[in-house]
């Protein structure tokens, strides 16, 4: 625990108070920064034959079930979302007419 001290005021607070979970603090004089740890989750969809297989549509949730992102791949076969850090999980909602849905849950840390 480092003791942070306003030069102004003599209060104090500590580092361990000030920091929240999945967010960076930064303390600078009085102010205090807190930003959101983020990341970028990437799905890429293919066929059997390596070609880029568009129009899947995709879920994201956390782990309480709260809809993060929705989207579909694109035509380059792939769809890219920037989530907060933690526990995802992927849910193909639709495929193209032409393929198999893979319904499977999938959890991205």
């Amino acid at each position: 625990m480092v003791p942070l001290m306003h030069p102004d005021y003599g209060c104090t607070a500590s580092k361990n108070f000030l920091s929240l979970p999945e967010y960076e603090s930064t303390v600078k004089g009085s102010s205090v920064l807190h930003r959101l740890l983020r990341a970028t989750l990437s799905i890429i969809r293919s066929d059997d034959f390596d070609f880029p297989e568009d129009g899947a549509v995709f879920e994201i949730t956390d782990e309480e079930g709260v809809v993060l992102f929705s989207g579909a791949i694109g035509k380059d076969g792939l769809l890219s979302a920037v989530l907060p850090l933690g526990t995802n999980i992927v849910t193909a909602i639709s495929a193209p007419e032409e393929y198999i849905i893979d319904d499977a849950q999938r959890r991205c840390f």
